[in-house]
């Protein structure tokens, strides 16, 4: 494998920082998100994502993808993108299949 380069380690170091940070927090907000009313959970989705979709239009944001795309499409791509960056363990793979079933 090529060695890696003096930024790609500072990108890594800096995710870590930020990933050890955020873990306490993203648990308590998944434990209250359980706990809400499943039509609570549905609503409060619907609402936020109209309002990515607003800020999508209002700024104008191209994900790279096709430009013949809906704007809602180029929303759910620039929200997804940000995942990538967040690795995957047990607890988030089971958080998230239990959101689609």
């Amino acid at each position: 494998p090529p060695p890696e380069s003096a930024r790609v380690k500072a990108i890594v170091s800096i995710l870590r920082i930020v990933l050890w940070v955020i873990a306490p927090l993203e648990w308590m907000m998944v434990g209250v998100w359980e706990l809400l009313p499943l039509m609570w959970r549905y609503r409060l989705t619907q609402i936020l994502f109209r309002f990515l979709v607003f800020v999508v239009r209002v700024l104008g944001i191209r994900w790279g993808l096709d430009p013949s795309l809906s704007i809602e499409a180029h929303a759910l791509a620039f929200v997804m993108g940000f995942g990538r960056y967040l690795p995957l363990n047990l607890r988030r793979i089971r958080f998230g299949l239990s959101c689609v079933a």
